[in-house]
């Protein structure tokens, strides 16, 4: 079953209910797999010239692992990597956003991130995601420098 926070995030950053079923479906797909990453999700966004939002890519988040569908709005491009005790860099950037306090319409942020075995990634956010990438930035990153 879908998690019902899941939801309510993907309304919180603008996805069309189409998108929001499209979700769900991955995550079933995720859950068919046995692949265990029902702790958190983000999806990776940025703001275009004419100030929409654009998504890019779907996590998924367990304790150990993460499961990346990259461009997930129009293709199925699973894949996992092992996060617990694995991150040797990260690096966060961020404009108009002061961590502890709510985003604007204008705040933008990135994480980028190195794990062990040249696995390397980035998030991007706009708005009030940029909250919640503090968070997955907090919650799986940083607890697990290696």
């Amino acid at each position: 079953m879908f998690p019902k926070e899941f939801k309510a995030y993907l309304k919180e950053i603008e996805l069309a209910t189409p998108l929001i079923d499209r979700v769900e479906k991955i995550y079933l797909e995720c859950t068919q797999l046995g692949l265990g990453v029902d702790k958190n999700i983000f999806v990776a966004e940025t703001i275009d010239g004419e100030g929409k939002r654009t998504y890019q890519n779907l996590w998924f988040f367990g304790d150990e692992d993460a499961i990346e569908i990259k461009n997930f709005i129009g293709q199925d491009d699973y894949d996992q990597v092992k996060i617990k005790k694995q991150v040797v860099y990260w690096a966060l950037r961020k404009k108009e956003f002061e961590i502890g306090k709510p985003a604007t319409e204008k705040s933008r942020a990135s994480v980028s991130f190195n794990l062990k075995e040249s696995v390397s990634g980035d998030f991007r956010a706009s708005k009030a995601n940029c909250e919640k990438l503090v968070e997955i930035l907090t919650t799986y990153f940083i607890p697990n420098l290696a």
